[in-house]
């Protein structure tokens, strides 16, 4: 089977720099200062081993930068990243439900996060392969998931 451009887009990591808000609205509260940085370094330690081929560790990385980046915080963005991350491990490990999992938590935190939405894509796809075509599997997958955008 050839490389499509979904293929292409799973290796790919989101790096974004501490301080880089993205020009949103006034955040709920702020994380402190060594928690963004801690977890940003734990992103970084991540980005490399995933660089390596390390899906493994590099998941435990980008797992830990999530868990220690409180929800609410101001740090949304940066959360969806490290959950988007981590989706990308799971999909060179093969495991795409875990990694449409961590597709919807990035969603959740930033429902316009494209690269999210093309991973998630792209677990659905693989999802759809290993079940031989048989739609009832990826339905129950989907079953109960809303319609639209988040936050209608």
């Amino acid at each position: 089977a050839g490389a499509t451009m979904a293929d292409d887009f799973v290796p790919q990591i989101e790096e974004i720099a501490v301080g880089d808000e993205g020009g949103e609205a006034e955040p709920p509260k702020e994380a402190p200062p060594e928690t963004v940085e801690a977890s940003e370094a734990l992103k970084l330690e991540g980005n490399d081993l995933f660089r390596r081929g390390e899906y493994g560790q590099s998941l435990d990385k980008y797992t830990l930068a999530a868990s220690i980046c409180p929800p609410g915080c101001s740090t949304e963005e940066k959360r969806a990243v490290y959950h988007c991350n981590a989706a990308a491990c799971h999909v060179k490990l093969g495991r795409f439900a875990l990694g449409r999992e961590q597709c919807d938590k990035a969603l959740a935190l930033n429902g316009d996060y494209v690269k999210a939405l093309m991973r998630r894509i792209l677990c659905f796809e693989r999802l759809e392969e290993e079940s031989g075509g048989d739609d009832s599997q990826l339905e129950a997958l989907t079953k109960g998931e809303r319609r639209g955008k988040p936050g209608e």
